[in-house]
């Protein structure tokens, strides 16, 4: 239900812990560590019960959500998991994708339901959106706002500049620091003007504009999850909500 959009590294005191699903809080997956029980919570990281309790996994990079055809050109090397369920998990499997799949009302399942108390009601519940956190500071972007312009959005959090925009191969919307000025879509690239000149986001990758792919680099991005608004509300309780804007750019 909702997408972590953090990469954790399940170390403890420079030891590897073995992490498995084990239950529900607030509508959000928790996680177990089998060397000590103790209860995690799979987004941030944080212990929240049990002989740990208060410890913080380290995250690494936020995570991204290429296609297969886009990784490959970035990471030639790249292995693809696949998934091996029987017939009756994977008929399952894809009636929950259906059912959460943007464009839908979806559907959120009663066991799910019975653990939310306490649900902040500004935005629909299953509405689709980008998180983005810097520090203390939060704010929501709803897909259906990003999509209603069709240029990317400047704004700023936590005296930080960020660059707002939807993969045009993806859909997915993600947010990196920038110092632009103005940015456009131009077919599957971005194309971004700054201070210090033009570059491109192409596959995920930050280049200068006319140089080649290979010296293309992963932009620096702030946390951020592609997910339901309940779950980021509940994570980030009086988070902001981004409004609607222009396609214009300061």
């Amino acid at each position: 239900m909702c997408n972590t959009g953090i990469s954790l590294i399940p170390r403890v005191h420079d030891n590897v812990h073995r992490f498995a699903l084990a239950g529900l809080h607030k509508g959000l997956a928790l996680m177990t560590d089998r060397e000590t029980g103790s209860y995690w919570d799979h987004v941030t990281g944080e212990c929240v019960h049990g002989p740990l309790r208060g410890y913080q996994l380290e995250g690494a990079t936020p995570l991204e959500y290429p296609l297969a055809a886009q990784l490959a050109r970035v990471e030639p090397e790249a292995r693809v998991a696949l998934s091996r369920h029987g017939p009756l998990r994977r008929g399952i499997t894809r009636f929950l994708q259906r059912s959460m799949s943007p464009g839908t009302k979806g559907m959120v399942p009663p066991h799910f339901i019975s653990t939310m108390a306490g649900e902040d009601t500004r935005l629909p519940r299953l509405e689709l959106g980008l998180g983005v956190s810097i520090g203390e500071r939060a704010r929501f972007y709803p897909l259906s706002v990003l999509r209603r312009v069709s240029e990317p959005r400047l704004d700023e959090l936590a005296g930080r500049r960020l660059l707002i925009y939807v993969d045009p191969q993806t859909g997915a919307p993600s947010a990196v620091f920038t110092d632009a000025r103005a940015a456009e879509y131009r077919g599957r690239e971005l194309w971004i003007e700054s201070p210090s000149g033009a570059s491109v986001i192409e596959d995920g990758r930050l280049r200068i504009a006319g140089s080649h792919r290979t010296t293309a680099r992963a932009p620096s991005r702030p946390q951020q999850q592609f997910t339901r608004w309940y779950g980021f509300a509940f994570l980030f309780p009086e988070c902001e909500i981004a409004g609607a804007v222009s396609g214009r750019h300061e």
